[in-house]
């Protein structure tokens, strides 16, 4: 069962400002882990040069498109180091990571039919490598060919920009490093002015699995609309079908979607051990832009029950087989001792 409904009547525009503040977010974070990351011989800044159809100027690109236009997207690259740094410029999709956070950190993204339009898919140049003068800013252009036939709600991808290390690789001490340090810079392309709600639905559930030392079952959540989900709060039960007693709950919090996306959810298991039985999962999603209410039944059979000990547990298995040994060794003891006694009888006979 999926439920998806609003509280009220939203402002859209409202949403859409936070949304884009949400990705606006996303590129400084990227980019402050980045440099964290670094020595100070690595830095990098990245700009966007803004086209006259940009929409907001909120350090990102925010562009208003129409159907089968070359739209020119300008990267304004700074190498802030001493000496001269390589980078390679990747355009890439947006996609959601376990985490629940909207990334453009992997070429090849979770596979999803509801995506019609990629970003990277859109973009003519595929890569583009660039030696950085020291203390020198440059410009790297690339071209987006946007659709013939008009798309609804908004296309999400961006540049992801690897400062490359230098051939051969750094030795301290005796140990090889090998640097590479990333950014990024988001992409938005927009064509009509109101704005896509997102729907949400409950796909498959998966085997159980071990997290930290706990037990946990994945569930994937869709993302079925081109529309971003952000600030989403999500709060999980698990219970047993035959009684109703509560096996798991999980609550978090601030988790964003990428438009027309998916990813595994973790759901947590209270108890130490899972037995085999119909369970049923339920979800119950918040977000900005929404609400939705899920549910699904799933079973875990002995197999899964065993798979699980045997992946946690790796001794289980030894132990099992040694039972078995000793369960086969008495069964043998036992016929043994049966037909002596037989033959001992026959003897008196």
């Amino acid at each position: 069962m999926e439920i998806g409904g609003h509280y009220q009547a939203i402002n859209l525009h409202k949403v859409y400002g936070l949304l884009i503040l949400a990705l606006a977010m996303l590129c400084q974070v990227i980019v402050a882990r980045a440099d964290t990351q670094t020595d100070p011989g690595i830095n990098l800044a990245l700009a966007p040069v803004y086209p006259q159809n940009q929409l907001m100027k909120n350090n990102i690109f925010d562009v208003h498109v129409v159907p089968r236009q070359r739209q020119k997207l300008t990267l304004k690259v700074i190498n802030l180091a001493n000496r001269e740094q390589t980078i390679k410029v990747i355009p890439r999709t947006a996609y959601t990571n376990d985490a629940g956070i909207i990334s453009l950190d992997r070429q090849r993204i979770p596979a999803d039919k509801t995506l019609k339009q990629p970003f990277s898919h859109l973009v003519v140049e595929k890569s583009q490598r660039r030696k950085l003068t020291p203390r020198k800013v440059q410009y790297l252009t690339f071209t987006v060919k946007v659709p013939k036939r008009r798309f609804e709600g908004v296309v999400v991808g961006g540049f992801y920009v690897q400062v490359l290390a230098k051939k051969g690789h750094d030795r301290h001490k005796g140990i090889t490093i090998n640097n590479r340090f990333a950014y990024a810079m988001p992409v938005v392309l927009k064509e009509q002015q109101q704005t896509a709600r997102p729907k949400l639905r409950l796909g498959s559930i998966k085997k159980p699995s071990k997290l930290r030392q706990k037990i946990v079952v994945k569930s994937v959540l869709h993302n079925l609309r081109p529309a971003i989900i952000s600030g989403m709060k999500i709060d999980s039960t698990i219970n047993r079908k035959k009684d109703g007693k509560k096996v798991g709950q999980t609550h978090v919090k601030n988790y964003e979607m990428a438009p027309n996306s998916n990813f595994s959810f973790t759901n947590h298991w209270q108890n130490k051990s899972i037995l085999p039985g119909t369970y049923r999962l339920r979800i119950d999603a918040k977000a900005v832009n929404g609400r939705w209410h899920l549910e699904r039944d799933f079973h875990i059979t002995w197999r899964d029950s065993l798979g699980y000990y045997n992946q946690a547990h790796p001794s289980v298995k030894y132990i099992l087989l040694g039972l078995l040994l000793l369960l086969l060794l008495l069964i043998i003891v036992l016929v043994y001792r049966r037909r002596q006694r037989e033959q001992s009888g026959n003897r008196q006979g």
